[in-house]
């Protein structure tokens, strides 16, 4: 199963992340802010708060989650199938 990080647009809301070791959030944002996608350059996001505060913060650190292929469709990490093929299962 195929996985890759799940595309964002301009107006789409995200959530933010700290990227360990490499960018971090400026002040103002918070690990887990959701924040709406004003415009994205070559490495870089715009993105308003909910405080209507404007961020420039690096690519890495949004988080909209993953999409998984399944039989040549691609599907958010939320869906039931999807969970469940994740699970660790025991070995019995």
């Amino acid at each position: 199963m195929k996985c890759r990080l799940k595309p964002f647009a301009i107006g789409s809301i995200v959530k933010v992340k700290h990227c360990l070791q490499a960018y971090t959030l400026p002040n103002g944002l918070k690990e887990g802010d959701s924040v709406m996608v004003l415009d994205f350059d070559c490495g870089t996001v715009t993105v308003e708060s909910g405080t209507t505060e404007v961020f420039e913060i690096n690519m890495s650190c949004i988080d909209n989650g993953k999409e998984y292929e399944f039989y040549g469709k691609w599907y958010n990490e939320n869906v039931p199938v999807i969970r469940q093929l994740l699970e660790p299962r025991a070995l019995t």
